[in-house]
C-alpha cells in the first residue's frame, strides 16, 4: 500500500511540476509572487517536512483555519521535494478547499514508510531551482518572495591541505570525492539564488534554510 501511495504521489508531483510551466497569476495583490522551493534527497525529505510542520503550527497559532498552501502562489520541488509539494497542494476529498495532508501528516508518512520506500541509492541530493526559473521566465519584473528548504548538507572539518592531497591514492579519493560533490552542489545552489536576487531585489526576499551535519575528516 505504501508503494502504491508513493507512486501516486510521484505522478502527482510530476503533474504539478508540469503545470508550473503555465503563466502564473500572483494571488497576493497582483504583484508579489510567493514561492516554496523544496530540495529532494530520499528519506532526507523529512527535514524540510519538519520545518514546514513547525511553520504550519506557528501560522495556526495566529489563525486556526490557516493552511500553509494558501501562503504560496507557486510550490515546486525535485524528487521527494515534489512529493511533499504534491501532498501539500492536493485537495482533500471531503473538504476540497483544504489540503489532503497537513505538514504533520507528511512527517508521519516519511517516518512510517520511508525505510521501506527509500534505500541508500535514493540519498542523492537534488536541488530545486525550477520554480524560481519558471516564474522569472513568465513574469516581467516580478517581486518574488522565496522560501527554499534544503535536505541537509555535510560540513567537514578538514585535517589536510593541497600538499597532503597530492599523495592520496585511489582508495582515499573514493571516499573523499563524493563529499566534495555534495558540498559543490550546495554551494552552486546557494550562489545561484544569491546572484539571482542580488541583481534586482532585496536579499530579504530570499530565505534558504539548510541543516548542516558536521564531522571531522582525517586523511593521513
Amino acid at each position: 500500500m505504501a508503494h502504491l501511495l508513493f507512486f501516486v504521489l510521484i505522478f502527482a508531483g510530476q503533474l504539478i511540476g508540469g503545470f508550473s510551466a503555465q503563466k502564473q497569476h500572483p494571488s497576493n495583490n497582483g504583484k508579489l509572487i510567493t514561492i516554496l522551493s523544496i530540495d529532494g534527497g530520499g528519506i532526507k525529505a523529512i527535514i524540510p517536512a519538519t520545518i514546514l510542520d513547525y511553520l504550519d503550527k506557528a501560522l495556526k497559532a495566529k489563525d486556526p483555519k490557516a493552511d500553509l498552501a494558501d501562503y504560496f502562489d507557486v510550490m515546486g520541488g525535485t524528487s521527494t521535494g515534489s512529493i511533499t509539494t504534491a501532498m501539500l497542494a492536493t485537495p482533500s476529498l471531503d473538504h476540497p478547499t483544504r489540503p489532503a495532508y497537513t505538514p504533520a501528516q507528511i512527517v508521519d508518512f516519511y517516518k512510517q514508510n520511508g525505510p521501506r520506500i527509500f534505500n541508500q541509492s535514493s540519498y542523492k541530493l537534488e536541488k530545486s531551482q525550477v520554480a524560481v526559473s519558471e516564474v522569472l521566465q513568465q513574469n516581467e519584473d516580478p517581486e518574488i518572495l522565496v522560501l527554499s528548504l534544503g535536505t541537509g548538507a555535510t560540513k567537514i572539518e578538514e585535517n589536510f591541505d593541497a600538499r597532503l592531497a597530492g599523495t592520496w591514492q585511489q582508495p582515499i579519493w573514493t571516499v573523499i570525492d563524493p563529499q566534495f560533490q555534495g558540498r559543490a552542489y550546495t554551494a552552486i545552489t546557494e550562489y545561484y539564488f544569491y546572484s539571482l536576487f542580488s541583481g534586482f531585489q532585496s536579499h530579504n526576499t530570499y530565505l534558504r534554510v539548510q541543516v548542516n551535519f558536521y564531522y571531522v575528516l582525517h586523511c593521513d
